[in-house]
């Protein structure tokens, strides 16, 4: 690949980039994850029943953006599907490396990374770590979970410290997590990891909280929304 068409890649996904981040795609969604019942398509068609976690372009965005917003070039699907739609996303072909896997409660994070976990492959979720310190739920922060959050906290940051000098053996570290702290980011990013936005849309994800009765605080989300619009040049949507 020569200068120009590396400059034509960056520039078109610079613009790919703002597109997602525009008012009018979000409307486009919001409206097609509505029409389709929040529901996979490509699970229905195979008579499951999954929820959709993100909404499709049947033809690339790239490759024709005069179908960018409309609704018969859109589908609604989960993660699963979509990753075999586009295999070329996928992360069975990388090497060594730590991946911070982003997104609203109930977004699909765990989900996500299940999904193309391979052997030598380590998770490090503040859920599970919350439920083995605790045997509570992994999503309850009442009592001595809330006092185990920041002694996780702090087991992240030393692990990934000690990535940089010590001879850890693994294949991939995903670190699950709704957002971090500019620390966080800060170390994870010294010790070369990549960060991935699962984009699940807030109001799906709202919706599945609900469903499960459990209350997070529209804050939460408001504060994960800024974080993200923040960093969203260094997020790499899954």
């Amino acid at each position: 690949m020569n200068n120009q068409q590396h400059y034509d890649k960056y520039k078109r996904n610079q613009e790919a980039r703002a597109f997602y981040k525009s008012t009018a795609w979000e409307k486009c969604r919001d409206v097609v994850l509505r029409r389709d019942h929040y529901l996979c398509q490509e699970c229905y068609r195979n008579k499951k029943v999954t929820p959709a976690d993100l909404v499709h372009h049947i033809v690339e965005l790239l490759n024709d953006w005069d179908m960018a917003l409309d609704p018969d070039n859109l589908e609604s699907l989960c993660h699963s599907c979509h990753n075999r739609k586009h295999p070329e996303k996928g992360f069975v072909k990388l090497e060594r490396g730590i991946y911070t896997v982003l997104g609203y409660p109930a977004s699909g994070k765990t989900t996500f990374v299940q999904s193309i976990f391979e052997p030598l492959d380590l998770v490090f979720d503040l859920d599970r770590f919350i439920t083995a310190m605790t045997f509570k739920d992994g999503h309850d922060r009442t009592g001595n979970a809330d006092k185990a959050v920041p002694i996780i906290n702090d087991m992240l940051k030393d692990t990934v410290k000690n990535i940089r000098t010590k001879r850890y053996k693994f294949n991939r570290l995903f670190v699950i997590r709704t957002k971090l702290t500019d620390e966080e980011w800060f170390h994870l990013e010294m010790a070369g990891a990549k960060f991935l936005l699962v984009d699940t849309d807030r109001e799906v994800c709202i919706n599945r909280i609900n469903l499960q009765e459990r209350r997070i605080p529209s804050t939460v989300f408001d504060s994960c929304q800024e974080f993200y619009q923040r960093k969203l040049e260094a997020l790499e949507l899954v």
